[in-house]
């Protein structure tokens, strides 16, 4: 199992949902204190000079790597239809011509980091 550890939730709008998805390929979300942290998910690298500290200090415990929020989610799939991405809640179904909508795409998965 490899140990995640997100610095922020990432703006998604269902956070379960990721961690269900990075389970399915025995991935888990850990917490800061974690005794092991293997990948650190940020979303951009111009945190507050206290985010940094954390960054700094989990790096210099941990043989971690650090990966953006967005190449993260797309190794796993992510792929979402653009003009359903902002609404509030994504559809399974395309209200126009019900095509079903999926979120994730099992066939772009690469988790070689």
């Amino acid at each position: 199992m490899r140990n995640v550890y997100f610095i922020k939730n990432p703006d998604f709008p269902n956070i379960s949902e990721i961690k269900s998805r990075i389970s399915k390929y025995d991935f888990q979300v850990v917490k800061a204190s974690a005794k092991e942290i293997d990948f650190m998910v940020v979303d951009n690298l111009k945190y507050s000079q206290q985010i940094q500290k954390r960054i700094s200090k989990l790096e210099s415990e941990h043989s971690l790597i650090k990966v953006t929020t967005k190449d993260f989610l797309k190794r796993f799939g992510f792929n979402p239809d653009e003009r359903f991405i902002h609404w509030q809640q994504y559809p399974n179904f395309n209200p126009w011509n019900g095509e079903k909508v999926q979120i994730w795409n099992d066939e772009i998965v690469d988790l070689n980091f």
